[in-house]
């Protein structure tokens, strides 16, 4: 069991492991996973992962491809121009630079304990999307 306080007189560090604390860790132990704001709470709470039977998982690292399947599914023709209309009106996507080293490096900043309960809250994400426990 980890023990965390804040100072509530503090604003929270910006960097990778502050937001990490605040955002995950601290909602976490406020008020369990259930709790937690939707864009930070496992995913396996968020929907009826199990109890719908889906015939298709995307995922960020190859939304490219998959929206492509997606599409043929729904028997869309002519893919890649609605791609190349779509992308017309796409925002700049800030982390576009960022690459898998840039990612390494900030889990380097993460101290090791909070790594631990990340990996605690989210094991039933990394099971079922089949994500490695050590990407670092």
């Amino acid at each position: 069991m980890y023990m965390l306080h804040r100072d509530e007189s503090k604003q929270p560090d910006t960097n990778f492991q502050g937001v990490s604390k605040y955002c995950v860790i601290e909602q976490y132990f406020n008020g369990g996973a259930k709790k937690m704001e939707p864009h930070y709470r496992p995913q396996i709470l968020s929907g009826a992962l199990c109890e719908i039977n889906y015939n298709f998982i995307g995922q960020t690292e190859t939304y490219g491809e998959d929206i492509k399947v997606v599409l043929e599914q729904f028997q869309i023709s002519n893919i890649m121009w609605l791609l190349n209309e779509a992308r017309k009106y796409r925002k700049p996507n800030e982390k576009a630079h960022l690459t898998s080293s840039t990612y390494l490096q900030h889990w380097k900043t993460v101290d090791i304990w909070m790594i631990d309960l990340l990996k605690e809250i989210y094991a039933d994400d990394f099971e079922m999307f089949n994500y490695p426990l050590s990407p670092f």
